[in-house]
């Protein structure tokens, strides 16, 4: 079926790579989708390559869209997704974020301001890893639930080692990448959870400023997709609309 590049979030260490994070979208294979789920370098079973930056790691993606590919990631994913997308527009059939930090989409809004000095205010300081982690956790509202084994305090301190040297979101100016998006004519999909009211001011802006659609799948925290049944239906809606109207498309759409 149709290929569906899904880029996880989360700063390098941690164990769950593109099939931890996005293990509630397995369901998607049986809709006649075809998953690529790749572990960012530093994360799962991928070696780091030294500090995380979006645009590096963007190039890298680009690379695996091949002809054609649905594009979605999620957090800091979702920048690696929206600069490749920037990179190579031809090859993007859809572009889902979900709660990506896109600052330039809602830059004048205060909750997106206040989140975002808070954002590098932990990124940047002298705390311990282990510390900077939880209060970045807790800022962006990563849920506690129970979503496989929990990561060692070993790996949980180097998540907060590379929380400290990745390249801030702050740091990377969006709006090419975004204009882009818009002139291409890449639908946009901006997914929220409902929990933080800075992601939703970005949500909004990205559909603003991309022609696209923001919705709310109420999680109240960072991963709507874990609401697997209703994320999963949005996501798969959306794309076969973009299966439809993509005017480079080599495969078939998948049977309902």
């Amino acid at each position: 079926g149709p290929h569906v590049l899904m880029i996880h979030g989360g700063p390098q260490g941690g164990p769950a790579g593109g099939a931890g994070g996005f293990a509630a979208q397995k369901a998607l294979a049986d809709r006649g989708w075809q998953l690529v789920l790749p572990d960012r370098p530093g994360h799962g079973s991928s070696p780091s390559r030294g500090a995380e930056d979006m645009e590096v790691d963007a190039l890298w993606v680009a690379e695996m869209l091949g002809e054609s590919s649905h594009l979605v990631g999620h957090s800091y994913g979702g920048l690696v997704a929206l600069a490749a997308a920037g990179f190579r527009p031809d090859a993007v059939k859809s572009l889902t974020l979900i709660e990506a930090p896109v600052y330039s989409a809602a830059a004048d809004d205060p909750a997106v301001q206040a989140f975002q000095v808070e954002q590098a205010r932990i990124q940047s300081s002298d705390i311990a890893p282990l510390p900077k982690l939880m209060q970045f956790s807790q800022l962006v509202m990563i849920p506690r639930e129970d979503r496989g084994n929990p990561p060692t305090m070993e790996q949980l301190t180097a998540m907060g080692a590379g929380l400290a040297t990745m390249r801030s979101p702050d740091d990377w100016d969006s709006r090419p990448a975004l204009t882009t998006v818009l002139q291409a004519k890449i639908p946009v999909l901006a997914v929220t959870g409902g929990g933080n009211p800075a992601f939703g001011a970005i949500g909004e802006g990205l559909a603003r400023m991309t022609s696209g659609r923001h919705i709310v799948i109420r999680s109240g925290h960072h991963l709507p997709q874990l609401i697997a049944g209703q994320f999963n239906d949005a996501i798969d809606a959306f794309m076969r609309d973009a299966e439809r109207t993509y005017p480079g498309r080599r495969s078939p759409a998948p049977q309902p």
